[in-house]
Parts: structure tokens; C-alpha cells; sequence
């Protein structure tokens, strides 16, 4: 007996230090990324012929994005599926203040086909990519009724786009020997399904697997190559299609959440919340800062 309570009397406080390290580890972490980090993201705009490149960027959270990169410095492909409304952000973007930068347009509709041509974005020095485009409409039928056409439209516009878009674009990103950014704009969804959403979810969690995958790969290719790959978990964000039609704590406006995810930008996590960002950073200026190979 007094051997078992002599064990217990070492293990249990070993136990609880244990606990106590690894809860100290999170909060000195959730500190770091909410309250002392400062963004990379201007690393990333090296020079006059730097290009970044922002899918769905015709309204919502993509145009929130490029217009906070503009105002950065950098040159943009802004990517949507109308010409009309590409063109009319373009012109917007132009108006912005005294820098004036170079915006392409790229017209790919990703739900109504699986082949794209990137052929417009060669000899673009891309340092970094936004994956924006996404989204899903809710089905209240049973999956087996969902319609064939529906799904893969899903799975093209979330999962297969940002494949190509990538297969396209990292070969010539690598070959620039400039630093390189991926962040992909997943949903909370992709790891707690919600509701009616199933194929949506299924195509966010892959979205977030593939940045994953991708960062361990481009890391054995070339472990001195300065890589950054994010995945951004977003919940609701204020459109015309949301349930909330008001901005609050937890469904921000779309320029709320893109200086958030902004603002995180080179933290050291692979996977960011940056919803508690825009919360606890709203009023503080923090700046632009070196960013560390993950």
C-alpha cells in the first residue's frame, strides 16, 4: 500500500506539471499570434513587379483582400467568374489611393468545368496566393437527392480549382527563388460539419489536408526554400446569401475579417483562427514584421 501511494505521490504532481506545461504552451502561444505577432505580409511585396493573386475576388471576403493588398503595394490577378464584375473591381481597385499598381483580371467559372487555363498568369513573379473562392448552398434533402450537379460543383469550385491553380502556379513561384505565401480560406466547417453542408465540409477539410500535404512536400523539395503555407478557419462572414444581415462578434464584415487574416499572416501556425485576431487586435497596430519558415 505504501508503495502504491509513494507511486501516486510521484505521478499525479507529474501529471498535473505535465497539464500545466502544455496549457502554458497554448496561452503563450494564443498570445503570440493574437497580440504579439506582427503580419509578414510585406515580405512578400518585393519589388514593382510583384504579383499577388486572389481568387473570388469579385465581392466578399476575396475583394476585401485584394483591396487591403493593393493598398500594400502589391500588384494583383484578381480571379472571378464575370468579366463584368471583374472589370468593374479592377476599376475600383485602380481608384485607390496614391499607388498605382497592375491589375489582371482571370475569368474562370471553377464550378461549370474542370479544365482552366492559367496560361494569361506565366512570367508573373507571384509571391503570393490567396485561395478565396469557395462556398456552397445549403441542402435541406437527404444526399441521395442532392443533384449530381450540384455536387460537383461543389467539389470543383472548393477542392479541384485550387489544385490546378496551384499545380500551375508553384513550378514558376519556386523557380523565382522568391519567398512564396499560400493561404487557403477554409471554413470552420471543414472540421466540425455542419448541417446540410456535408459536401461542402468534405471539400473544406480536403482544402485544409492539401495545404497541409503541400507544405510538408515543398519543405523535402527544397528545405532551405522560404515557404508559408496557412489555412485560414473562417466562420460566417457578412454577405447577401448569410443568416446574420448584421456585422457582430462573430460574423464580421468581409474587410473585418480580411485585415484579420492579414494581420496573421506569417505566425508560425499552419492552421488560424482569425476571427479572434480581428477581436483583440482591432485597435492595435501591429505593424508588419519578419516572417519565419514553418
Amino acid at each position: 500500500m505504501m508503495a502504491i501511494l509513494q507511486f501516486l505521490g510521484f505521478v499525479v504532481p507529474l501529471i498535473g506539471l505535465i497539464t500545466t506545461a502544455i496549457l502554458l504552451r497554448r496561452f503563450a502561444s494564443f498570445i503570440h499570434v493574437y497580440f504579439l505577432h506582427r503580419s509578414a505580409i510585406q515580405r512578400y511585396a518585393l519589388d514593382d513587379d510583384t504579383f499577388a493573386v486572389v481568387t473570388g475576388a469579385t465581392g466578399g471576403m476575396g475583394k476585401a483582400i485584394a483591396e487591403d493588398l493593393y493598398d500594400r503595394g502589391f500588384n494583383l490577378v484578381i480571379h472571378g467568374r464575370s468579366q463584368e464584375k471583374l472589370d468593374r473591381v479592377k476599376e475600383e481597385l485602380l481608384q485607390r489611393g496614391p499607388l498605382k499598381k497592375i491589375v489582371h483580371t482571370l475569368r474562370i467559372n471553377a464550378e461549370d468545368t474542370s479544365t482552366y487555363d492559367f496560361s494569361s498568369l506565366k512570367g508573373l513573379k507571384i509571391t503570393a496566393v490567396f485561395l478565396v473562392a469557395g462556398g456552397a448552398s445549403v441542402q435541406t434533402v437527404p444526399y441521395d437527392q442532392v443533384s449530381s450537379e450540384y455536387a460537383n460543383g461543389v467539389i470543383r469550385l472548393n477542392a479541384l480549382f485550387p489544385i490546378d491553380l496551384l499545380r500551375a502556379l508553384l513550378p514558376q513561384m519556386r523557380a523565382a527563388k522568391v519567398p512564396m505565401l499560400v493561404v487557403g480560406i477554409g471554413s470552420i466547417t471543414g472540421r466540425y460539419p455542419a448541417p446540410f453542408l456535408s459536401i461542402y465540409s468534405a471539400s473544406k477539410s480536403f482544402l485544409l489536408r492539401l495545404i497541409h500535404g503541400l507544405s510538408i512536400d515543398e519543405s523535402f523539395h527544397d528545405p532551405s526554400a522560404d515557404t508559408t503555407f496557412h489555412y485560414m478557419n473562417v466562420g460566417e462572414v457578412i454577405s447577401p446569401g448569410s443568416f446574420t444581415k448584421e456585422p457582430n462578434l462573430f460574423c464580421p464584415t468581409p474587410e473585418t475579417i480580411a485585415r484579420a487574416i492579414i494581420r496573421v499572416v506569417g505566425c508560425g501556425h499552419r492552421e488560424v483562427i482569425p476571427v479572434a485576431a480581428k477581436i483583440m487586435g482591432k485597435h492595435m497596430n501591429l505593424g508588419e514584421g519578419k516572417n519565419k519558415n514553418e
